[in-house]
């Protein structure tokens, strides 16, 4: 009789967790598509800017685009947003959930870029987190590597734009920061 009873709970229990593996797994795949959108968006920018007036004119992009190009793709109760391991604009401080995920990339091997996707059980906002990893590349460099071997235009717009700047002194492949996707349920 007992078995009985516990039948219909489990049976309950197994609905309602692949339901929330359904849900998060939908969750995934947009969160993916909205984070891949914005990076190639940022990145075609970027290197256009460089193409045009070099490393000051991709600074620019860099501060005043960003956030443009990740409100264009934060629709649908999405958000897309970018955390950095260093500071550079305070408005892209981590917050300490946006910390915890970055110290698990940071744990990793640099040759695992794959997301880390959180659920958020506790009730607060956003119900749901995905994290892809931006680690530095060539281009990166030119604006985050050693300060001593940047252009001399760049050191400049990062001093002027940021004099509190803490984002350089990357090497190639370093962790600099995340994209974070987050959504409601």
């Amino acid at each position: 009789m007992r078995a009985i009873l516990l039948l219909p709970l489990a049976t309950l229990c197994l609905w309602s967790c692949s339901s929330d593996d359904a849900e998060l797994a939908a969750f995934a795949t947009a969160a993916q598509q909205r984070g891949n959108a914005f990076q190639l968006a940022l990145r075609t920018e970027l290197m256009q800017a460089m193409q045009e007036g070099g490393p000051a004119n991709a600074i620019a992009v860099c501060s005043q685009r960003a956030t443009a190009i990740a409100a264009s793709v934060s629709t649908d109760g999405y958000t897309v947003r970018r955390v950095g391991t260093r500071i550079r604009n305070p408005g892209n401080a981590p917050s300490e959930r946006d910390r915890t995920a970055l110290a698990q990339f940071a744990a990793r091997d640099k040759q695992d870029d794959s997301p880390i996707r959180m659920r958020n059980d506790d009730g607060t906002a956003p119900a749901f987190s995905m994290y892809m990893p931006l680690r530095a590349g060539e281009m990166c460099l030119t604006c985050h590597g050693d300060p001593a071997s940047m252009p001399q235009a760049a050191r400049d717009a990062l001093s002027q734009r940021y004099p509190q700047d803490q984002a350089t002194g990357y090497a190639l492949g370093d962790l600099r920061g995340a994209v974070v996707v987050e959504a409601a349920r």
